[in-house]
This record gives C-alpha cells, structure tokens and sequence, in this order.
C-alpha cells in the first residue's frame, strides 16, 4: 500500500465563494456602501477616524478590492497600525475640525472611543477608562484634500466622537464632492441621536439623506441621486455577505481542522510507512526463514547421511569386535595349548628318557652346526664322489674348541671318513684315466 499526503488548502468563506463579501465594519456600513458602489473599480474614500485597519473598519472590504484613500488617525496606537497594514493609502496622524492649528486630543487607550470634546472624555474617565490628553496637529478637509491631489472621493466616512460638526464645517463640499457620505449619529456608547447638531451643513451643500442604520445616517449627493435606490432596504440575504467575526472564527475552525487533518494525514502516512517497513522486513524474514528451511534441509539430509555412515560404521566397529572376540577366544585358545604344550615339555623334560637321550640330542645339535659351517663344494656331475668326499671339513680351531666332547668325537670321525673319501675317489679317478 503506497503511503499518500494529503494537504488541505486553507480557503475563506469569500474564496470559496466569489459573490460572497467580508463585511468588517461594526454595523455593515462597508455592505451598503458596497451594494451601491459595487460597478466603481479601484475607487477611493477618506476615512476621517479610521481607527483600526481591520476591526470594524468601513474601509478594508474596499482596500481588498484594490480601492485606496485617506485614513486619518491622530491615536498613535492605531495609526502605526495603519501604517503597517495599509501601504497603499495615505494615513494621516492629525486631528480634522473647522481649522488648523493646535488642539487638544483625550485618547482612550486601545478603544475607539478617543475624541476632542472635553465633555465625552470625562464621561470616560468616569466609567473606568484610561484617558491621556495631548496636543495633536489640526487641519481641515478641505486642506488635506488641496494637498493630496483629491479630485474624486466616492465615499466620506465620519466617525469623531462628538466633534462632527467641526469636521464638517472644514470642508466645504464645493471642488471634491463625495458621491456618498457616512457620519456617526449618535453619542458614544448611546443609541440617542445627535445628527441634528450637524445634519443642517449637508442638506444645505445639495446632500440628501438616504438611510439609517441605527449608528450611522448615509447622505448622497444630489447629481449622485441615482444611487439612493440602493438604500431601500438593510444589508441582507442577497447582499451575499458574512461578517468579519463570523469569518474570523469560521476561519481559525477551518484551520483548526485543518490542522487536525494533516495531523492525522501525518500519523496514516507514518503508519503506513510503519507498515511498508514493517512488510518490508517480514518479507526479509520470510527470505531468512525459506533460506534457513533449505540450510536446515541440506543439514538433515547431511545429518542422515552422517547417521548411516556412522551405522555402517557401528556395524563395522560390530564386525570388528566380534572378530576381535573371536581373536581373543583364539587367543585364549592358543594360550591354554600353549600352556598345556608348556607343561607337556616340562614334563617330558623332567623324564628321566629325557636325560637319558640328552647326550644324543646335543650331538644332533653338534652336527647341525657343523654342517651349517662347512663351505660344500659341488663334485663334477660325471663323478660317482659323494659330497662329503669333496667336502673341506676343516673348521676353525676355535670353532673346534667351542664343542663338546661328543661333538669334537662325531668331528674327527667326520673329518677322517671325508679324508678317506677324497683319497678314494682320487685312486678311482686315476685308474679312469688309465683305461
């Protein structure tokens, strides 16, 4: 079984979806605006209040679609923020009101609720809040649009935390004329409405209201009139979107099972591998066990034909003891034969024939060894002489010496008859020779 890697390709709900739009803004701001500038390509806004680049950003939908703008921040915190993540716009750390000059900004830290009215920062300082007041550079939005260039604004959004109006009262909506306009409308943390304090500078510059949100009042201008048919109704089902929070989390899930499955893609395919090498090794095994089979094989067959050499060899060693047996049952025969033969000659020794032949049998001997020392000379085949006639019996005196009695006698009567012989046969031959 071939291991195998599966990799999951971690996808927003947007990606997978092409209709579907991220909204980021904290009441779906970002979802009307987009459904009546969805035809604008790479458009661009100001953002006066920006705030953070993402959490409940109007404006981060649009950046993703290639839009870019003015985002000004004078919050420290979150204009480094926008710095780091907006590098296609122009973020601005300035305050906005009617003039420029030098004012002072009661930043409450790491919330949306900073602002320039005096009143609305000691409210927050009472709740519990930690508020920092500093001086910040002011402009107005008339200036920051003569010095960037600003030609087209398609959409203005306001959120100052009180000081709209002053925003407001700085732009005079006569050269740059935003196509939509966004101001918050109601106090911080409140749902009660204070547009009335600054509604009256857009309806008089040819702005008419369009739609409320319950946060925010949506005002178009009038040669834009067109666009108001879009505000008919709130962000909804066909809008095709899904909010930021919920994308957030449907995300982290999406790579927390992720995660989870290449994890257990990760351990099959180590457990397949496992397995591969574990087939691997049985497999080697196997080839160890049918080559011990075959050795142990030829080692039986060798053992059996070691075991029937040495059979034969047993019934060898057999046949060789049997004989061995008989050998020594021969053996024992022979040596009681031998001991009754023993005793027979002792006996016959002990005799007192024995004794009696006893001179006899040394003259036996006697002759036998004279005999064996005499030098035959073999007669002529024509004459009758016998061997004893022709023989020399002259011996050694101290081969003589050596002798018994008995042989000295049987010598010299040897000696004499071989010397009568010669004279005998010589008298013979004599006469031959005279005939």
């Amino acid at each position: 079984m071939a291991a195998f890697l599966v990799c999951y390709n971690m996808k927003c709900p947007a990606s997978r979806n092409p209709m579907t739009f991220v909204s980021y803004a904290q009441n779906h701001e970002d979802v009307m605006l987009y459904r009546a500038l969805r035809e604008v390509k790479q458009g661009f806004y100001i953002d006066v209040g920006a705030q953070d680049p993402v959490i409940d950003s109007v404006t981060k939908a649009f950046y993703d679609r290639g839009w870019h703008g003015i985002n000004i921040e004078p919050s420290e915190e979150y204009f480094r923020k926008l710095q780091s993540e907006r590098p296609h716009d122009m973020n601005l750390a300035t305050a906005v009101g009617d003039a420029p000059g030098i004012i002072r900004f009661y930043e409450v830290a790491h919330t949306g609720l900073s602002t320039t009215n005096a009143n609305y920062a000691q409210q927050h300082s009472e709740a519990g809040y930690q508020v920092e007041c500093r001086e910040v550079q002011c402009t107005t939005l008339d200036r920051i649009c003569a010095d960037c260039g600003v030609a087209t604004v398609h959409f203005l959004k306001v959120d100052v935390e009180g000081s709209e109006r002053g925003v407001l009262e700085g732009f005079s909506f006569e050269t740059v004329r935003p196509w939509l306009v966004v101001v918050e409308a109601t106090e911080p943390n409140s749902d009660h409405e204070v547009f009335t304090e600054w509604e009256d500078l857009l309806l008089s510059r040819s702005y008419r209201f369009v739609y409320f949100d319950g946060l925010n009042r949506f005002y178009a201008a009038e040669e834009h009139a067109d666009l108001t048919r879009h505000f008919s109704r709130p962000p909804n089902w066909f809008d095709q979107y899904v909010s930021y929070q919920f994308w957030r989390t449907r995300t982290e899930l999406d790579e927390v099972r992720a995660t989870e499955r290449n994890a257990l893609v990760n351990s099959l395919n180590h457990m397949l591998a496992e397995v591969q090498s574990v087939r691997a090794e049985a497999q080697a095994h196997r080839a160890d066990a049918q080559n011990l089979r075959e050795a142990l094989a030829k080692r039986e067959l060798w053992v059996g034909s070691l075991q029937e050499t040495l059979a034969q060899r047993d019934r060898q060693l057999g046949g060789l003891q049997e004989s061995l047996a008989q050998r020594d049952r021969q053996l024992g025969s022979l040596r009681t034969t031998l001991g009754a033969t023993q005793r027979r000659v002792q006996t016959m020794r002990s005799s007192i024939s024995w004794k009696l032949t006893s001179p006899l049998r040394e003259a036996r001997r006697a002759a036998v060894r004279i005999i064996g020392l005499f030098r035959w000379r073999r007669p002529p085949s024509d004459t009758g002489t016998s061997v004893l006639a022709n023989s020399d019996l002259a011996i050694p005196d101290e081969i003589a010496a050596g002798l018994t009695e008995p042989a000295r006698l049987l010598y010299r009567n040897m000696r004499d008859a071989a010397a009568f012989q010669r004279r005998t046969g010589k008298k013979r031959l004599s006469e031959r020779e005279r005939i």
